[in-house]
């Protein structure tokens, strides 16, 4: 069974009613015998206050307007005072105003009347009130002993003189009351009383002169006037000094007297009333009086009369003791004076009697206690504190409770430097527990303390304290020890983490000592400080209290703001105690854990971009290596990589220019990646540049809009397929130009790649008229030759090409002053160029031929002015030596797929981007391409542009020209020819695409229309107003628009010279036989692995048995046997023309026929293996042969099953050959490419 201790706390409040003055002084004169003065009653407290004034309504010559009454929360009531007087006289009052539960307020009055007016001195109070106030002062003339003697004393102050009749027979027969008066002064007192004008009450004598300590007795008699009813009054008596009656002011003193006149046989009337039935006082040390107030209500319009009875022996003393209450209450003041005995209860019951009737009582009980000072500690005084580390604190509740009714104050004396306690003195409130936290600090370690300390404690009553002090000791011990922690596991692996994402781990932290730590953590980085772990890290609870023998789960927060790898360790240090960080002075942090995070911050990367053109005139600006540059992809992939939250950075995409004629578009399209792990939010939109201004526009009557009427807005527009990129998904953003505003046209774009970066896309399209000049002729302004081995025998140039995409020829010409000058420092042709001049044809490109030669290390760099009609362009070009061929760089990489595949763009390669690297001169190379036509229901019609460059490189695609069918694939075959000239060039092939389908009904429209025209042109009407032909009816539809696409090739050509050091074993065995015999005596470097050479020797003699031991290789040598094309296999051959086969056989092939025919074999293997058409590469030489095309596609390939057949009865064993598939045709040979 639980038990719960509940423990309540509370305070009492009071009225608190303060009086404007305690003191008034008031004359007037025979002729103004009325004056009046006002007060002021506030009060401020929360409670309203109920008040009343001791003074008899019949009293002369003071009388207030408002006797009862009371003051609300916070308020005020001002009371009026009258002073009347209608003969030469000093009076004095002493105003009591009764506040229940408040102390009494004492106003002295005092008042004089003379013929004249005087100003009054304060001087002429002879004796002045020493108790200004409070209980003490109202009770001071009800208290058995006195501190301090009055100048008199009267033997009873209230009088109950009991039942009188009214007939004159019974007055005689009343028996008087009397009183004595002492005199305690030196001097002789004149005594007089005051009369009652209702004469009532009388006092004889009224007036006498009492000598000094001398007593006086005087006769009370009670005379009523009216028959059944109550009768009190409240008699002032004045003292004045014999010598100074008519200087000073009297001395005054009160009795208080009750009686009634009902009838012997009469009860009276019924009392209606109100009354407690207990009285508690409120706390007090033995031999010191305490006090407090209650209420006697009474109910009904008839006067109540009272009287209390106390018992024989009593410590409490009530005041008024008896009266009559006119109102509806009266206020009563008790009070309680304990004996010296401490803890002593104090319980009377005393008897109060209403309106003169004994059976019309009623009994009140009142209840003190009287005690001394006295507090307890717990745990039997006794403070012993758990072990502790050496310069920690170790805290402990104290609790010191007051078990007395009294507000205590207490003090501490003579603590040690080791203890502290929070509150060495200050005070307990009655039954109050006061809980201090004392604390402990050892300064030696592992040793055990004892102290003990004394408390003082006093009782304080209003802040003041009273009677005797007591004592107490208070026991406190405590020792010191060692403790430490350790974590588990002690390594924490974030793995990787987002930026500004939060990740949270744990681990637990043990402590196995005997003592309690206070830790705190701290990081601190491991290796280099990268990212700040002070605002990233967090750990919880970082500084706590692990308890002896206990584990806490420590959480350890990451939050990265820095996309670098964390490394960190945790480690612990001391407080002082658990509540402060405050550390213990002097020690080294512990070591715990080691922390290990990597920050990813999700970016972007243009994985690829792709371009096509509508109706170009020029087909540069599509070609993906010059795209690659002129968007300067490879920088804008370092921004993203690299850009920073809150950073903004900006890049020029500075087109190449176009005529305004050109009314085609430019589709590019930039493939961007998500390469991180995390996914990332992307928003596009365009910023404004121009100062273009929103214009009006209505719909219909009433429909008004604004919008910005810009011209620049279909110039480049912009859009973005996905808005979230999930880790490694791709999306594609597209971009439209447009030539159509003449001049240089800034379109920015900002795109927004989350964690607040943005980068500025400003591109700059340059737009010329048909009369402007071409300022941007160069493919690129800047040509690197990177690093290059200065060892080199041979020259390799770089070629660099000049665009003139005016109307006119246009003259060249290089300067090469700058190259003169680089070459005279270094003493050496460093730089040259070989074509310095020459005419370029309108719509054309020549290659400028480049050569970077260095002969000492160092980096090199010049800048060429090379003109073009009247326009100048600067080239600028630099370079490195390096003295290892390995580490020579040649071309950053370009991803060589083609990326247009979607619905935008009617066909797409398979890529668009063919890089061959140090190919030999004189040599020949052989590329396949599929081409895909991405149109549903129409065909393509394509051609190629081969290009031949003289003395450098030509390239010949099979076929140039076909018909590619709907959602149809073919295979192209590039030929790559090197010749005399070692270079690395850039070259793009453009291919044309039409919409055949489009075209063939376009031409018919105009054969339709033509015919028409002529039927129409004969006849005609004539009328009138002329002769009217009839126009058709047929119209010419629109052009088909013709599309763009460009083949990119990269290609190196490398001197023989060189050829060792540049050109592997692997590509030297793809390349073909040289058509030239080079003859090189000098030391080669041996630059081939004898593992390779091994496995290139095994691969390369298992493909060529495949191949020859094949029925398919001696029916294609048949085929490349001159002068016969057998289409047919009913064709015979003649027997000279076997025989002149025969001799032939016995002479050696050369290489080039060899490489011929490994060439073709692998072109139909590549064919037969992926299930390719091969219809599109047979020659158009025969009009049958079309025919046979034609049918082709629908007929079953016998030929092919034949010899399958063949290859199967010839005992192979190769596993593929008992399972052929005839519906795909392959052959009886597999071949796996890379």
């Amino acid at each position: 069974m639980e038990c719960t201790k509940i423990i309540t706390y509370g305070c009492s409040i009071g009225p608190e009613v303060t009086c404007s003055t305690t003191k008034i002084f008031m004359n007037c004169t025979i002729q103004k015998p009325e004056v009046k003065r006002r007060i002021r009653l506030t009060n401020n407290s929360k409670v309203a206050a109920t008040f009343m004034f001791n003074i008899d309504e019949k009293c002369k010559p003071f009388q207030i307007d408002a006797k009862y009454g009371i003051i609300n929360p916070y308020s005020r009531k001002y009371i009026t005072i009258t002073f009347t007087s209608t003969r030469e006289g000093r009076y004095t009052y002493y105003l009591v105003a009764l506040i229940l539960y408040q102390e009494p307020i004492i106003i002295e009055l005092y008042g004089s009347c003379s013929a004249l007016s005087f100003k009054t001195d304060s001087d002429a109070i002879t004796y002045p009130l020493k108790s200004k106030g409070g209980f003490k002062g109202y009770m001071r003339d009800g208290t058995d002993t006195l501190g301090d003697i009055p100048p008199i004393s009267l033997s009873k102050h209230y009088f109950n003189l009991g039942q009188t009749d009214v007939d004159v027979e019974n007055l005689i027969q009343t028996i008087p009351h009397s009183i004595c008066l002492t005199n305690h002064n030196h001097s002789n007192l004149l005594i007089t009383w005051e009369k009652d004008t209702d004469e009532i009450f009388n006092i004889t004598p009224s007036e006498m002169l009492v000598c000094a300590h001398q007593s006086a007795l005087f006769e009370l008699t009670f005379n009523p006037n009216t028959k059944s009813n109550l009768y009190g009054r409240k008699i002032i008596c004045s003292v004045l000094l014999e010598h100074k009656k008519h200087s000073t002011f009297p001395f005054v003193a009160s009795v208080t007297m009750i009686g009634h006149s009902f009838p012997v046989i009469s009860n009276g009337w019924i009392p209606q009333y109100e009354i407690p039935q207990t009285v508690i006082m409120p706390p007090c040390m033995p031999s010191y009086p305490v006090y407090t107030t209650f209420l006697i209500k009474r109910f009904g319009h008839l006067p109540l009369m009272f009287q209390f009875v106390s018992p024989s022996a009593s410590h409490f003393l009530v005041k008024p003791m008896l009266g009559v209450i006119y109102q509806d209450y009266e206020i009563i003041v008790v009070e309680m004076t304990p004996k010296p005995q401490d803890e002593q209860i104090y319980i009377e019951r005393w008897t109060v009697y209403f309106n003169g009737n004994m059976k019309n009582e009623y009994y009140i009980d009142f209840k003190g206690y009287a005690e001394n000072a006295n507090v307890v500690f717990d745990n039997n005084n006794v403070l012993s504190f758990p072990p502790v580390m050496l310069g920690c604190q170790q805290f402990l509740q104290l609790a010191m409770r007051n078990v007395t009714r009294h507000t205590i104050k207490y003090q501490f004396y003579q603590l040690p430097p080791e203890l502290n306690i929070q509150y060495i003195s200050g005070e307990i409130d009655a039954n109050d527990t006061l809980h201090q936290e004392c604390s402990f600090s050892p300064d030696e370690p592992n040793i055990d303390y004892d102290f003990e300390v004394q408390c003082i404690l006093n009782i304080v009553k209003k802040g003041v304290p009273i009677g005797s002090k007591y004592s107490i000791i208070l026991y406190v011990r405590g020792s010191s020890k060692i403790g430490s922690l350790k974590a588990t596991p002690n390594e924490l692996y974030f793995k990787e983490l987002e930026y500004n994402n939060t990740k949270t781990l744990h681990f637990d932290l043990i402590n196995s000592s005997l003592v309690d730590i206070y830790y705190k953590l701290i990081c601190t980085h491991r290796n280099w400080p990268f990212g700040n772990i002070e605002e990233d890290v967090k750990l919880h609870p970082a500084s706590e209290t692990i308890f002896s023998g206990s584990h806490k789960r420590i959480t350890v927060s990451i939050t990265p703001h820095t996309a670098v790898y964390y490394e960190f360790a945790i480690r612990y240090l001391i407080r002082v105690n658990f509540r402060s960080d405050a550390l213990i002075a002097r020690q080294k942090p512990v070591w715990i854990c080691n922390v290990y995070c990597m920050c990813i911050l999700p970016t972007l990367k243009v994985q690829n971009i792709c371009a096509f053109g509508y109706n170009q005139h020029c087909t540069i600006h599509i070609s993906k290596q010059f795209l690659w540059k002129r968007l300067h992809v490879n920088r804008l992939n370092k921004i993203l990589e690299n850009i920073l939250p809150k950073e903004r950075k900006s890049i020029n995409i500075d087109l190449f220019p176009m005529f305004q004629c050109n009314k085609g578009v430019i589709l590019i399209e930039w493939i961007m990646i998500n390469p991180s792990s995390f996914p990332i939010t992307l928003a596009l939109k365009r910023i404004k540049n121009c100062s273009c201004k929103p214009v009006i526009k209505t719909f219909g009557y009433l429909l008004q809009h604004t919008e910005t009427d810009c011209i620049h807005t279909n110039l480049c527009t912009v859009n973005m397929r996905s808005k979230i990129l999930r880790p490694k998904e791709e999306t594609v953003i597209g971009m439209k130009i447009h030539y159509t505003l003449i001049g240089k046209t800034a379109i920015c774009w900002e795109l927004d790649i989350g964690h607040d970066r943005y980068v500025m896309l400003n591109v700059v399209i340059n737009c010329l008229a048909e009369s402007q000049s071409q300022d941007n002729f160069l493919s690129t302004a800047s040509v690197n030759f990177g690093r290059t081995y200065f060892g080199n025998k041979g020259i390799m140039y770089r070629v660099n090409w000049i665009y003139n995409i005016t109307n006119n020829d246009l003259p060249y010409s290089i300067d090469i002053n700058n190259i003169c000058k680089v070459n005279k420092d270094y003493h050496y042709e460093v730089f040259s160029c070989l074509t310095q001049c020459g005419v370029i044809k309108t719509g054309t490109a020549i290659p400028l031929l480049l050569k970077f030669q260095p002969r000492m290390f160092g980096r090199y760099k010049v800048i060429v002015p090379i003109t073009m009609g009247d326009k100048t362009e600067e080239l600028t070009m630099e370079g490195e030596s390096t003295f290892d061929f390995r580490l020579a760089s040649y071309a950053r990489t370009i991803p060589s797929y083609c990326a247009c595949k979607t619905s935008l763009f009617p066909a797409y390669f398979s890529i668009d981007c063919i890089d061959v690297w140090f190919l030999p001169m004189h040599n020949v190379i052989v590329r396949m391409l599929l081409v895909y036509n991405n149109l549903d229901f129409d065909a393509l019609a394509y051609e190629w542009i081969c290009q031949d460059i003289p003395e450098i490189l030509y390239i010949d695609i099979f076929p140039r020209k076909g018909i590619l069918h709907p959602k149809a694939v073919q295979s192209f075959r590039i030929k790559i020819y090197t010749k005399g000239y070692p270079c690395r060039i850039d070259v793009h092939i453009p291919c044309i695409f039409f919409n055949a389908s489009k075209r063939r009904i376009y031409q018919r429209s105009i054969i339709k229309h033509a015919i028409l025209s002529q039927e129409l042109a004969g006849q005609f009407t004539i009328t009138e107003k002329g002769t009217y032909v009839p126009k058709p009816w047929i119209k010419i539809l629109n052009k088909p628009d013709v599309y763009y696409k460009t083949l990119s090739l990269r290609c190196s050509v490398c001197t023989v010279e060189d050829e060792s050091t540049k050109v592997s074993l692997l590509n030297e065995l793809k390349a073909s036989p040289a058509n030239v015999i080079y003859f090189d005596d000098s030391k080669k470097c041996n630059v081939i692995d004898e593992k390779e050479l091994c496995i290139v020797k095994f691969i390369l003699e298992g493909l060529l048995w495949d191949i020859v031991n094949s029925k398919r290789f001696k029916k294609t040598v048949d085929s490349l046997i001159p002068n016969r094309n057998l289409y047919y296999t009913q064709f015979m051959m003649d027997i000279s023309e076997r025989k002149r086969l025969i001799r032939r056989s016995y002479i050696s092939p050369p290489l080039t026929f060899i490489d011929s025919l490994l060439e073709q074999m692998l072109f139909s293997i590549i064919h037969d293996e992926f299930s390719l058409k091969t219809t599109h590469l047979i020659p158009n030489e025969d009009i049958r042969h079309r025919n046979y095309l034609k049918m082709l596609p629908k007929q079953k390939r016998t030929d092919l099953e034949n010899e399958l057949e063949e290859d199967r009865h010839d005992g192979s064993n190769d596993e593929d050959n008992n399972d052929v598939d005839y519906q795909y045709l392959r052959t009886g040979f597999r071949v796996s490419f890379v």
